[in-house]
């Protein structure tokens, strides 16, 4: 059987759950400038084509026409550079 001082008990604990939850309720999250902005960045992204086709069909042309020079050293040093960037 349950007595005051167990009901009493039972009310307060009642009450703070319900102080918890209203302080849940009420959180709120705000962006600082850098989120907003890395959110607009990313909806740019989102509606940019996954191929540059005119910048495929330049190189395509000029490798057709012999117009396209590779620079060995160029990507030598590249190659060497990726490297040393990855340890």
């Amino acid at each position: 059987m349950a007595t005051d001082s167990d009901k009493n008990h039972a009310d307060k604990n009642s009450q703070q759950q319900t102080a918890n939850a209203s302080d849940v309720s009420s959180d709120s999250v705000s962006l600082n400038d850098m989120a907003t902005h890395l959110q607009s960045l990313e909806k740019k992204l989102a509606s940019q084509p996954d191929i540059n086709q005119e910048h495929v069909n330049r190189i395509r042309d000029a490798i057709t026409s012999g117009e396209y020079r590779i620079d060995p050293q160029s990507v030598a040093e590249k190659l060497l550079n990726t490297d040393k960037d990855e340890q």
